[in-house]
């Protein structure tokens, strides 16, 4: 792809292979001082394409340079993601795959038994490595829009675990935790705040945060009310509790757990909204946000948990037991 126009090199047989070389050979020489951009994290498919033009004897014309955009974007984001594969990171930020069902491994195996058996290669390959190719600039394009307020924020990646979630029975600081939802409320602002969680399938949480009224800023003793919710009703649960925490009725912040599958949820069919105080020791303050919950229609009884206990990786998925502080 060059100056947003998209270019197909294709070989119908393993004959062809030295004929599309020498014509992407000639297609980079006539770029000045071209660029190519590549998105594996290891150089893969840089490596594979250099293998192959030395084995025909081949080479560039002019200097050309390479760059693995993967390891740049580990490195200065952090996603609440999986994992950093381009399909993931492009799906996060909005791009519309027409084969989100495909995968590298399928096509690269459908294309050698097409070529093997001289079949015709489903039009669906051709979409998807289209789709390989423009959803790259499609995700540099998003990421350069961000405002990256804190330096620590591009050396955090070493310090997170890859999915994003505080890992079972595993202890993190105090600082860490923070910047963790720091990172997550970023990302839910700038890509899911206008999304019911029902629909979002491609992290973990999205998050709501006070536009009115001052609050404290959180301690070492916040902590959060648990709303459980099945998945059928979370929608409309969310935006009361999404409203209320925007017009400073409630904390500093609320989050409600998506559609994607969770590792520390007992059960998937149920759904939690966090709602966030700044000290579990100013009961004041904690039981005023659980009055607004009931007035909005959270009439059940409901536990408070610490973030402490989170972050000493406490659940009920994992025998956890006696986690509440209150139960109002």
């Amino acid at each position: 792809m060059h100056k947003e126009k998209y270019f197909r090199f294709f070989a119908n047989s393993w004959k062809q292979e030295e004929n599309i070389l020498r014509n992407y050979i000639e297609f980079i020489s006539s770029i000045e001082k071209p660029i190519v951009y590549t998105y594996s994290g290891t150089n893969f498919d840089w490596n594979v394409l250099q293998s192959a033009i030395k084995r025909y004897n081949l080479s560039y014309k002019n200097n050309c340079v390479h760059e693995d955009l993967c390891p740049v974007i580990r490195k200065s984001f952090v996603v609440p993601n999986q994992t950093y594969k381009l399909k993931e990171i492009g799906s996060l930020l909005g791009y519309n795959f027409k084969h989100p069902h495909l995968d590298g491994l399928y096509v690269s195996s459908k294309y050698e038994s097409c070529i093997d058996e001289k079949k015709k290669l489903p039009e669906e390959i051709f979409e998807y490595a289209e789709d390989d190719v423009r959803s790259l600039p499609f995700v540099i394009e998003k990421f350069a829009h961000i405002e990256v307020s804190n330096d620590n924020m591009r050396q955090i990646k070493n310090q997170l675990s890859t999915d994003r979630l505080i890992p079972l029975q595993q202890k993190i600081p105090v600082d860490e935790h923070l910047r963790i939802r720091t990172i997550q409320k970023q990302f839910s602002d700038d890509f899911l705040a206008k999304k019911n969680p029902s629909e979002v399938t491609n992290a973990y949480w999205i998050y709501a945060t006070r536009q009115k009224g001052a609050y404290p800023d959180s301690n070492e003793n916040s902590g959060k009310w648990l709303v459980f919710v099945h998945i059928h009703n979370v929608d409309s649960v969310w935006e009361k509790i999404k409203l209320a925490t925007e017009n400073g009725l409630l904390g500093d912040s609320s989050k409600v757990a998506t559609a994607k599958p969770n590792p520390n949820a007992k059960n998937n069919n149920m759904k939690v909204i966090c709602v966030y105080s700044y000290d579990y020791t100013d009961k004041d303050d904690v039981m005023r946000i659980r009055e607004w919950l009931r007035k909005i229609g959270i009439e059940n009884k409901i536990p408070y948990k610490s973030d402490n206990a989170t972050r000493q990786g406490q659940y009920l998925v994992n025998g956890s037991t006696r986690i509440s502080i209150y139960y109002e």
